[in-house]
């Protein structure tokens, strides 16, 4: 992870504050959004990887599309009830 880190700094391509450190405590996140969508809507998890991927670049003139709609209330509501279980 040092590495590719070191790397992604050496091209430019993230925040200049990122650390081979944050890279697992990210993981975690998004796989915790993961395991509360999938029996929703199983795809979710990857508008909130897209979310993450724009907050690590160095320069964002503009946000990437997002792969994926939000959930709709109904669906939020229902991963909120799983999350508390």
């Amino acid at each position: 992870m040092e590495r590719l880190v070191a790397r992604a700094h050496e091209q430019g391509v993230v925040r200049g504050d990122l650390v081979a450190a944050d890279m697992p405590l990210l993981l975690f996140m998004l796989d915790g959004v993961g395991e509360y969508t999938r029996d929703v809507d199983p795809e979710v998890w990857r508008r909130s990887f897209g979310i993450v991927v724009d907050g690590l670049r160095a320069r964002r003139d503009a946000p990437t599309p997002l792969p994926a709609e939000p959930l709709a209330d109904g669906a939020l509501e229902a991963v909120m009830r799983a999350w508390r279980a």
